[in-house]
């Protein structure tokens, strides 16, 4: 079975933006680079900034962010068996700034080991300049 049709919302205030994302999987399949946060889509594209992230993935799945590029950068690695909710707060140095030299400065998530009844939740907080 294929992986799940998420749930997004982006919702962008000026240059602040907040992006969510949800999948419930019925059954396996498992995700590559799909976009998580489309810099296309917010008001301002030369920088991101991402502030803060929130992941949540069930025990049975694991997760990664990276940024996308030639060469994926990984922000994080959610790994199977860890079924709470990390929080990466990047505000006391500044926030996380995507790299416009060597990625695309979308948000993309891949997952691994997915089934039935896996859940994985992510909500990205950022700013644009």
């Amino acid at each position: 079975m294929a992986a799940p049709t998420p749930v997004t919302n982006l919702y962008k205030n000026g240059k602040a933006f907040v992006s969510s994302w949800r999948g419930v999987w019925a059954g396996t399949g498992d995700f590559t680079d799909t976009i998580i946060v489309n810099l296309s889509d917010l008001n301002y594209t030369n920088r991101i900034r991402i502030l803060n992230i929130a992941m949540t993935a069930t025990t049975g799945i694991s997760a990664e962010l990276e940024f996308e590029g030639s060469t994926d950068a990984l922000i994080y690695h959610h790994p199977i068996g860890i079924g709470e909710t990390a929080y990466l707060d990047f505000t006391p140095i500044g926030g996380l700034i995507w790299d416009g030299q060597t990625s695309t400065g979308d948000i993309v998530l891949t997952t691994l080991s997915a089934a039935s009844a896996d859940v994985v939740s992510i909500v990205v907080t950022g700013r644009c300049s």
